[in-house]
């Protein structure tokens, strides 16, 4: 296993034993360097990511891998995504990021179509950035957030209808705003390093 920093702040841990890697065999397979390079731009990371996700068999529109990309660097839904945003994500693809995959060998890309698929070696990558939920949006540090200022509210609302005493207000309401204090800093703290953290690995993770 190895572990290279991306230019873009990412990281790419590479499981090396079964990756479908050309060891100077002759295969098209594409070597280390091509799927570091792959995987050093993060909206490339997004790209695969997307189309691994991707139900069908037929090939995906960039277009419709842009307002997802978008989405993704946004913290938003695809639904909220504005022209320019895609726009700007849109003609990154298609211009610089889908002729790079293809060159890589990762993606097949037809620009005269605007469409892209994966190959057998980019379905052979496992690319986790980070996002546990559908809609590509990690709200999983915002929860205990959530709640610690949920708590600070009931304490305020219990300390106007003095239902609590002033000993076991204060205590309170240090540990509330310690909670919150504490995931507000590991969210910004952790926030760049998890939406580009890279796992690529072989096989994939069986679909649920």
């Amino acid at each position: 296993m190895s572990t290279v920093g991306g230019a873009d702040g990412g990281e790419q841990t590479v499981e090396t034993d079964e990756l479908p890697i050309d060891d100077g065999d002759g295969s098209d397979a594409p070597t280390r360097d091509d799927l570091f390079e792959a995987l050093d731009n993060r909206r490339r990371r997004y790209t695969l990511h997307y189309l691994q996700r991707h139900e069908g068999e037929e090939p995906v529109d960039v277009s419709e891998i842009s307002t997802q990309v978008a989405a993704w660097e946004l913290d938003t839904d695809p639904g909220k995504i504005g022209y320019s945003d895609r726009k700007n994500v849109h003609t990154a693809l298609y211009q610089f990021h889908a002729p790079k995959l293809d060159e890589l060998g990762l993606v097949d890309y037809d620009k005269r179509c605007g469409t892209a698929e994966l190959t057998d070696a980019g379905d052979g990558l496992w690319v986790d950035i980070g996002w546990d939920d559908d809609d590509g949006r990690d709200r999983s540090r915002r929860i205990p957030a959530a709640v610690g200022l949920t708590g600070v509210g009931f304490i305020a609302v219990a300390a106007q209808l003095s239902l609590l005493g002033t000993g076991v207000l204060a205590v309170l309401l240090t540990a509330a705003a310690l909670l919150v204090g504490y995931w507000a800093g590991r969210q910004q703290a952790d926030d760049s390093r998890d939406r580009s953290a890279v796992v690529v690995e072989h096989p994939p993770p069986p679909s649920e």
